[in-house]
């Protein structure tokens, strides 16, 4: 792949620094839910099923006290973990790790970032992961190359 396109690029980047980060359902309970799930409806415990419960047995404790957008995120989450075959769970589990080890600032810039481009409309989202599914595609010198060249 010729990169010829500055943004291009930028986007390549910052959809792979992205990539890096946890999945975001997973989160710590204290962030804040988007607004649009302000009105959700509240997800009794016991209507979870025994995985679901099984992964989310950290919050069993305070689940009646949790905003019902962030249980409805939960299980949802939890839901999608155990869909996911053993080698996806595998690199979320090593995403995360990585995501946990950045320092604060870090986490905090990939976390806007990622908000960006939730925000972004469904053409541009549609072209980022285009350029990033090129970028895999690359040779690791290839794209060490360019991550020296961008960061």
């Amino acid at each position: 792949m010729k990169a010829t396109a500055t943004g291009g690029l930028r986007n390549l980047l910052a959809i792979a620094l992205l990539i890096m980060a946890p999945a975001w359902p997973l989160r710590p309970a204290t962030a804040a839910e988007p607004p649009a799930a302000a009105s959700a409806a509240p997800l009794p415990w016991s209507s979870l099923s025994t995985e679901q419960q099984g992964l989310l047995d950290k919050f069993q404790s305070g689940w009646e006290q949790l905003p019902a957008a962030r249980q409805q995120a939960l299980a949802r989450g939890a839901q999608r973990w155990l869909a996911m075959p053993e080698a996806e769970r595998a690199n979320a589990r090593d995403r995360f790790n990585a995501f946990q080890k950045l320092s604060p600032e870090q986490r905090a810039q990939m976390r806007k970032r990622w908000e960006g481009f939730q925000a972004l409309d469904p053409q541009s989202k549609a072209r980022i992961r285009e350029n990033f599914r090129a970028y895999q595609q690359l040779s690791p010198q290839l794209r060490q190359q360019l991550r020296q060249r961008w960061l």
